[in-house]
């Protein structure tokens, strides 16, 4: 389902709180690199009703090693729920061309858990994807 935007009497777009989020991006744990960050965005649980409940979804990325050459972010999904999501970008990195790191930060976005907040989990990540 497409998302509507949804206008108030006033003409201000519902959507605006959740499309103008900064993260306040962190370091995800402390045996991590310093340059793996995560952080937390809240989106609608549905959104066709933008001001009703609410969802926690947690990010996590490493920046582009050339920022001067960076051209955006490189989504990556590891294709399904279960397993230690949060980590993939550590995991991606290792096996992605220089260039490819050079130019675009490995993102990556958590499976929202209704019965608790993915935030919670952002920066308690255990080990890493094996080598295929």
């Amino acid at each position: 389902m497409k998302p509507r935007l949804v206008f108030s009497a006033s003409g201000t777009i519902h959507l605006k709180q959740y499309t103008r989020q900064t993260p306040r991006w962190q370091r995800c744990e402390a045996e991590a690199p310093a340059d793996f960050e995560c952080a937390t965005l809240k989106v609608p649980l549905d959104y066709s009703r933008p001001g009703g409940r609410t969802l926690d979804v947690a990010v996590s990325r490493i920046k582009a090693t050339r920022p001067q050459k960076r051209r955006g972010v490189l989504l990556l999904d590891p294709g399904g729920p279960g397993g230690p999501d949060l980590d993939v970008p550590l995991y991606m990195a290792s096996e992605l061309p220089a260039e490819v790191k050079e130019r675009y930060d490995l993102g990556l976005r958590a499976e929202p858990d209704p019965g608790g907040s993915p935030a919670d989990r952002c920066g308690q990540t255990t080990g890493t994807w094996p080598a295929p």
